[in-house]
């Protein structure tokens, strides 16, 4: 099934921030990244950074991407 790029690029903000919520990411301040994958490797990844004191919101659309399976653990770099 073909979807529109546009429309789920829109929509996919709205689906992960309930999930941002539960991981206690705080949207207003922190710095995150929404991951969407699609079927044959397609991918929408939605990220927002603070880049020179402004907060930019980038969305890029990949043809390939790999998700490799979670990890258990937190990564030392966040506590």
């Amino acid at each position: 099934m073909k979807l529109d790029t546009q429309q789920e690029m829109a929509a996919m903000y709205f689906v992960g921030v309930d999930t941002l919520a539960d991981l206690e990411i705080n949207i207003e301040t922190d710095e995150f990244m929404i991951v969407q994958p699609f079927d044959n490797g397609n991918v929408i990844i939605l990220e927002v950074v603070e880049e020179d004191g402004e907060r930019i919101v980038k969305q890029r659309v990949f043809d390939g991407c790999v998700v490799l399976p979670k990890k258990d653990g937190t990564l030392n770099v966040f506590n």
